[in-house]
């Protein structure tokens, strides 16, 4: 684990690895949970000090987006291996700062998927849900545009910044 998550950050180190369920029967889902340290991770902008979300596996374009229209319907299956994504991200609000804001809540709902962005707060520490679901594997070129659209939205929402500043 430590090396798939090197590429994350620099000095960035894997302190928990627990596997939960879905390797000892052989089921098709796999849940795990662990914890990491990343090192100078913000950048400071004017007093703010700004921390890109660093999800496992966040949603880049994918290469089918470049297409203005379809003529054909598009496999997802081919950008997407897997069917349901969940992943909580618990970020420590470090000593003496706040959070300049709380980001913004996200959900888009195709026919073809569910994805779902929920920031909240307890204590000190930034709790983030991200889920995405792909619930149908076949667009057809019809709906090809609402679903770029979709696209487009997840991964504006997946590459979004919080914001830090000094407490008082």
């Amino acid at each position: 684990m430590q090396e798939a998550i090197n590429q994350e950050a620099p000095g960035i180190r894997l302190q928990n690895l627990e596997f939960v369920s879905g390797l000892d029967n052989n089921d098709p889902a796999v849940e795990y949970q662990y914890s990491y340290e990343i090192p100078d991770v913000f950048t400071e902008i004017s007093g703010l000090y700004i921390l890109g979300l660093p999800f496992a596996d966040d949603l880049k374009n994918p290469s089918f987006m470049a297409e203005a229209d379809r003529s054909y319907p598009l496999n997802l299956r081919q950008y997407f291996n897997i069917t349901l994504e969940e992943e909580t991200l618990n970020i420590n609000i470090p000593e003496g700062f706040t959070l300049a804001e709380v980001p913004t809540s996200t959900k888009v709902e195709t026919a073809n998927i569910l994805y779902e962005l929920n920031f909240t707060t307890e204590g000190n520490m930034l709790i983030i849900n991200r889920v995405f679901e792909l619930r149908e594997d076949i667009t057809s070129a019809d709906n090809y545009t609402e679903l770029k659209q979709a696209i487009e939205q997840i991964v504006k929402a997946d590459s979004q910044r919080i914001a830090f500043k000094k407490a008082g």
